[in-house]
């Protein structure tokens, strides 16, 4: 194998700068989705219907999503979207610790994490808001797995088109 040259790695470099703002777009979208979605949470019991219905609709608004979760104040899970396999997933430690302290100076109130590999097996970015009950209490995080693959897929099919 060849190194790359300077020149190939400018071009390469230049390719990607224009879908950079693509990506950020969809990533700011998920974060206020992930954000609205865990302040309809503020409140709502664990096993409620509303809650169910918030994670799937959650998942259905981010396709890149492997699946959306929500993991108590003491690193728990406690809901999830997904498989049997993910149901078991509860009262199971979750592979990120978060406390109320990490939400401080976010990007519209969700951290998002560096690569990782979950427990599912799955590799990509978290991104994890916080949920508080009716005293304004932290009390969870709403947890959103997601495929980085799909969001470079549309600058990729592009840059393979041109």
């Amino acid at each position: 194998m060849e190194p790359v040259s300077p020149e190939k790695l400018a071009d390469m470099q230049s390719s990607l700068d224009e879908f950079i703002p693509a990506i950020e777009e969809q990533l700011n979208e998920i974060f206020i989705l992930t954000n609205s979605t865990a302040g309809n949470l503020t409140g709502t019991q664990t096993d409620s219907q509303t809650q169910r219905q918030a994670l799937l609709q959650l998942r259905s608004n981010i396709p890149s999503s492997y699946e959306v979760g929500i993991v108590g104040a003491d690193n728990t899970f406690i809901a999830a979207t997904g498989s049997q396999k993910d149901q078991e997933l509860f009262g199971a430690h979750a592979c990120i610790a978060i406390t109320e302290e990490d939400f401080t100076d976010t990007t519209y109130g969700c951290i998002i994490t560096s690569p990782i590999t979950f427990i599912t097996g799955d590799s990509g970015v978290m991104v994890i808001a916080p949920i508080y009950d009716e005293n304004g209490i932290y009390t969870a995080s709403l947890r959103v797995s997601i495929n980085p693959v799909y969001l470079f897929a549309g600058p990729v099919n592009e840059i393979k088109m041109q």
